[in-house]
C-alpha cells in the first residue's frame, strides 16, 4: 500500500458478531455492571468454598492471599483453578460423559494434575454452579477418590 492510499479491509468482517457482541452488552448492561461482578465474585467463592472443603487445594497459593471474601484477594472471579490426584482428562471425560458437564483441564505443565471450573458470562448462576459441583463430587467419588464428600455437599445446599 502507497503512502496516502486508503486501507482496504480484506474480507467481510462476520455481523453476526457484532449482533451477539450488541446483545451481551445490552444483558451486562440492564443487569448493571456491578451487580454482573457481584455475581461472579459470588459463585467463584462458593466455588473455591466447595473445593477447599472437599480436602482438594487450590492451584494458586491461597495461604499467601488474605481470603476470598477480602477486597485484596488476587484469584480470579472468573476461574477456580485447583489440584487433582487423579488424571485431570479423566475426570474431565468422565464428568462429561456421566452429567453433561464439562470443566477443564490445566494448562501445559498442569495438563494432568489441575482442574479449572470456569464462572464467566450468564452461566456464573447459582444453579449452574451448584450443577457443576455436585457433578464434579459425584464423578471424583465414582473414580474412587477419598474426599469430605457429605460436608461440601451439605455447605453447597
Amino acid at each position: 500500500m502507497a503512502i496516502g492510499e486508503k486501507p482496504i479491509f480484506p474480507y467481510t468482517f462476520p455481523i453476526h458478531s457484532i449482533l451477539a457482541l450488541n446483545a451481551s452488552l445490552k444483558h451486562l448492561l440492564a443487569e448493571g455492571l456491578e451487580n454482573v461482578y457481584e455475581r461472579h465474585k459470588r459463585e467463584s467463592t462458593v466455588a473455591k468454598r466447595f473445593v477447599r472443603e472437599l480436602g482438594l487445594s487450590m492451584h494458586n497459593r491461597c495461604e499467601a492471599c488474605p481470603g476470598c471474601e477480602n477486597e485484596e484477594a488476587y484469584c480470579a472471579l472468573t476461574v477456580t483453578a485447583f489440584k487433582t490426584p487423579i488424571q485431570a482428562m479423566k475426570v474431565v471425560e468422565k464428568m462429561e460423559h456421566d452429567h453433561g458437564v464439562r470443566i477443564s483441564a490445566g494448562l501445559r505443565e498442569h495438563q494432568e494434575d489441575v482442574l479449572r471450573i470456569g464462572h464467566m458470562g450468564w452461566q456464573a448462576q447459582p444453579p449452574f454452579t451448584k450443577a457443576t459441583l455436585t457433578s464434579l463430587a459425584s464423578t471424583l467419588k465414582n473414580l474412587g477418590l477419598k474426599l469430605n464428600y457429605e460436608e461440601a455437599l451439605a455447605g453447597l445446599l
